[in-house]
């Protein structure tokens, strides 16, 4: 394997190593100024990973770069009744700051369309922060855009 061949890996949260490289990825993104609340708890923490063990309708994807954990996207299924299929949400999707400008943003999108495709999923969704310029660049760049007539993504804390 090339050391500069970015590789996807689906998290094994039954791996140790996995674990591991996932919490420090989600804390990377949690402090990073687009996350921007603090990490997890040990506790919290060990509660996320159950969770989403159990979880049946998501999955988590490594970048790899070498033996170098550089990006995690955190999916989820949900389904589409206009479509009557199943469609992806990205949640989170990060890539380390000393690994960012090498495409692995875009090679990450693309590995969860052919996942997507593979799964006859009808659409990827996201949500970006209004200020995340360097976000929206880059989705807008892969065919993501507004929803006609536009949306926005509200919630209630419960």
């Amino acid at each position: 394997m090339e050391s500069n061949v970015i590789q996807f890996v689906m998290c094994d949260f039954t791996n140790p190593v996995h674990v591991e490289h996932f919490l420090e990825l989600q804390r990377a993104y949690m402090t990073d100024p687009m996350g921007d609340v603090a990490p997890h708890s040990p506790e919290k923490e060990e509660t996320l990973i159950s969770k989403l063990q159990a979880h049946q309708e998501a999955f988590q994807l490594f970048a790899k770069l070498g033996d170098a954990y550089i990006g995690l996207a955190n999916c989820f299924y949900g389904f589409s009744t206009f479509s009557a299929k199943k469609l992806i949400n990205i949640h989170d999707l990060v890539v380390l700051p000393d690994y960012r400008d090498l495409g692995v943003g875009r090679k990450m999108l693309e590995e969860i369309a052919r996942i997507g495709r593979k799964q006859d999923c009808c659409k990827i969704t996201l949500e970006v922060r209004q200020d995340n310029e360097r976000g929206k660049h880059l989705y807008k760049s892969e065919g993501f855009k507004d929803c006609d007539p536009p949306m926005h993504f509200w919630y209630k804390s419960l």
